[in-house]
C-alpha cells in the first residue's frame, strides 16, 4: 500500500518548510511547504479551495523566487480544535510542461473566439438572408461551447472590408455538421453595414 501511495503522488516527498504563494483570478493567499516531491506539495494553509483549481505558485527561497503552475489535488480541512495535531492545507500537483503546452493550447483556442468566413459575397447574402436578419447564425465549430455561453463571433467580410465582430449566445450545440447556433445580442449595430456590403 505505501509503494502504491508513494507512486501516486509522483516520487518520494521531502520535509521542507518554505514560505509560498498561491494565486489565480479569483484568489491571492499564502503559506508554508510541509513537504514537496518532483510532482507535486503539500502547503499548510487556512485557504479551502475545491480540487481541481488552478493556481500560480511562488516559492521564496533564500536564492530567489521560484514560479510554477499547479493544480490542487487534494484538501484537508482540520477543526480548530485538531488543528494542533492536523494541519489543513492543500495538496498541489505541479503541471508538466506537456499540461502547459495543452493549457496555452487551448487558451489560444478561446481568446480567438469562434470565426465564420464569409468573404465570398453570395455565401454572406446567404446566411445575411437566412440567418442574420432574424437575429441567429450557425457557426462550424470542432469544439462547440457549451449552451447558454456568452460568446464574440468574429466575421470575416468580402475584400476591402475589415472583419467585424458580434456578440450573441449559444441556444443550440448540434454535431453533424458540428457547430453552435447563436442568438445574436447586438445585430442592430451590423445589419446596416451588412446590407451596404450586400447591395454594393
Amino acid at each position: 500500500m505505501a509503494a502504491k501511495r508513494k507512486e501516486r503522488r509522483g516520487g518520494e516527498r521531502r520535509r521542507c518548510r518554505v514560505r509560498i504563494k498561491f494565486w489565480n483570478d479569483e484568489i491571492e493567499a499564502s503559506g508554508f511547504t510541509a513537504d514537496i516531491s518532483s510532482r507535486g506539495l503539500f502547503v499548510e494553509t487556512s485557504k479551502t479551495l475545491s480540487v481541481g483549481t488552478r493556481l500560480h505558485l511562488e516559492l521564496e527561497l533564500e536564492t530567489g523566487s521560484f514560479y510554477a503552475e499547479a493544480v490542487v489535488a487534494r484538501a484537508l480541512n482540520a477543526p480548530r480544535t485538531a488543528q494542533p495535531v492536523v494541519q489543513a492545507g492543500l495538496g498541489l500537483r505541479l503541471m508538466d510542461i506537456t499540461e502547459a503546452i495543452r493549457a496555452v493550447a487551448e487558451q489560444e483556442l478561446l481568446d480567438k473566439g469562434l470565426e465564420l468566413d464569409l468573404r465570398d459575397l453570395a455565401k454572406l447574402a446567404t446566411v445575411y438572408v437566412r440567418d442574420i436578419k432574424r437575429g441567429g447564425l450557425f457557426v462550424p465549430a470542432e469544439k462547440p461551447p457549451d449552451r447558454d455561453t456568452s460568446v464574440t463571433v468574429r466575421l470575416l467580410l468580402p475584400e476591402p472590408h475589415e472583419p467585424i465582430e458580434v456578440r450573441g449566445v449559444v441556444i443550440h450545440v448540434m454535431d453533424n455538421p458540428s457547430g453552435v447556433a447563436i442568438n445574436l445580442l447586438d445585430v442592430d449595430q451590423i445589419r446596416g453595414k451588412l446590407v451596404s456590403i450586400i447591395t454594393g
